[in-house]
């Protein structure tokens, strides 16, 4: 990790960006994040010293899972918090599959939700942080 920021001086696929949304989740108390793409899962937990959890949901969406399916009626709920990379930077193509479920089953379930977006060094839109309503 340290030589992935080294290189890339915070930017792209290793950005400090992961560290302004570590923060701010450990400011709002958030324990529990649900991780829709790869790349924020170890600097998650070593930016919160293991105090942010998150769950990588984007493993199961790489064999297809349906946007009906029993996951997204547990997840899709007030409350629950997402985090993605902003469009045209997701990582893995598992990550681009449940993030495009994940906003499917956002719009069918009719609750509201609150998007904050992380920009890194320069502004560039890296990170997105969805929060559905309590």
């Amino acid at each position: 990790m340290h030589r992935g920021l080294l290189a890339t001086g915070g930017r792209g696929p290793w950005s400090d960006a992961t560290d302004d949304v570590a923060r701010y989740l450990e400011t709002r108390g958030i324990t529990s994040v649900a991780v829709l793409d790869w790349g924020y899962g170890t600097g998650l937990l070593v930016s919160t010293r293991g105090t942010v959890q998150p769950t990588e949901l984007f493993w199961l969406f790489a064999a297809g899972e349906p946007v009906e399916g029993p996951l997204w009626r547990n997840q899709v709920v007030p409350g629950r918090v997402f985090l993605t990379h902003a469009p045209g930077r997701i990582l893995y193509e598992g990550g681009r599959r449940a993030t495009a479920r994940f906003e499917k089953a956002l719009a069918r379930s009719g609750l509201s939700a609150t998007r904050l977006v992380f920009n890194e060094r320069g502004g560039v839109p890296h990170s997105v942080l969805i929060e559905i309503a309590p």
